[in-house]
């Protein structure tokens, strides 16, 4: 069984600047919004009505739900870490002794007692505090460099994930592979090589087992990773240069559908399976000034062939007019699709 992916609601020109993190609420009642403008747009999943812009005077670089708490979202800015709660204008900082760096991807435990914070080159692990505020209690280790010829460069993480219980947090590094470490003991428990110098974006598997990352060869300048993410059916999808994600069946190794945005590359992509819902949702957005916002909803039916047929004529029909989107979308499924999830399958 396959998901059908259809369009339910796009908007455009709500931003002044690029949108570089689209995520949905736990529960998936709300899509939230951040990019360049500083404003953190909420939206409403079914209708896309507006129902909050809040303002942070910062451009956004990561934004993160709280798992465990209703209505409160975490805000990775260019000049630190903020938390908001009830969608209200009066934000707190996270405490992190380093308020002018970068925020480039957060984590957070289910249990909401614990953040991860790639702040600058460093990744913080930062605890509740009684009064409710963040403060981080630790910095884990820099890496070692796995490409000899890449010492050189800063540490940054690429996203951070907790999984087994919260008991492990996945690191994907830009120039250092994938590690996993221990938060809470700061040790590192093993890692793997990327297959990539540059590692662009990374999605994990709600159960922890597939790994899909992507390398850094997209965007305006060709040095923007374009959107990818895992699907809750066992498929990922694959941005492109011009505008279009192609959905990849992983257990049969075929397209199964693609999907139009935007003529411009794939900048952000989310899903999400909502409790208590049959359907899944996916939203993305484009790297145009004024980009579309685009959601769809699964709907769950037997593919029929004509329905495969279809997808993978247009597939190639998209791969004629943009020969990246056809390496990069071959080389996850070869590559990705074999080698990382069976590895992490068998590692915790």
């Amino acid at each position: 069984m396959d998901s059908i992916y259809v369009k339910a609601w796009s908007r455009r020109g709500d931003t002044n600047g690029l949108i570089n993190v689209v995520p949905f609420s736990p529960a998936g009642k709300f899509l939230a919004s951040g990019g360049e403008d500083g404003i953190i747009i909420i939206y409403a999943v079914y209708t896309g009505a507006i129902l909050h812009r809040i303002p942070v005077h910062s451009s956004i670089l990561s934004l993160k739900w709280d798992l465990s708490r209703k209505n409160r979202i975490f805000c990775g800015c260019t000049n630190g870490v903020y938390i908001i709660d009830n969608f209200k204008t009066g934000i707190t900082r996270v405490l992190t002794g380093t308020e002018d760096a970068p925020a480039y991807a957060l984590g957070v435990t289910t249990s909401g007692q614990q953040l991860a914070l790639a702040i600058g080159n460093k990744v913080h692990i930062a605890q509740k505090l009684a009064a409710g505020n963040f403060a981080t209690s630790n910095i884990l280790p820099d890496p070692d460099s796995l490409h000899p010829e890449e010492s050189g460069n800063s540490v940054q993480a690429r996203s951070l994930d907790y999984y087994l219980s919260d008991a492990r947090l996945l690191v994907a590094y830009q120039y250092h592979g994938v590690i996993c470490w221990s938060p809470d003991e700061n040790i590192q428990l093993w890692k793997i090589i990327s297959p990539f110098k540059k590692l662009g974006c990374a999605s994990l598997s709600l159960n922890a087992k597939h790994l899909l990352v992507s390398d850094f060869k997209g965007g305006q300048a060709h040095d923007e990773p374009l959107g990818t993410t895992l699907l809750n059916d066992g498929s990922h999808a694959c941005g492109s240069l011009l505008g279009r994600l192609t959905i990849w069946s992983i257990k049969r190794t075929a397209v199964s559908q693609v999907l139009e945005i935007d003529q411009a590359p794939v900048k952000a992509v989310a899903n999400l399976h909502p409790r208590g819902s049959p359907n899944d949702l996916f939203a993305a957005t484009t790297t145009r000034p004024k980009p579309q916002i685009k959601v769809w909803v699964a709907r769950t039916e037997q593919s029929s062939s004509t329905h495969i047929q279809t997808a993978q004529e247009k597939w190639k029909s998209m791969c004629e007019e943009d020969s990246l989107a056809f390496k990069t979308a071959q080389f996850a499924m070869a590559i990705l699709g074999l080698f990382v999830f069976s590895w992490l399958a068998n590692h915790v």
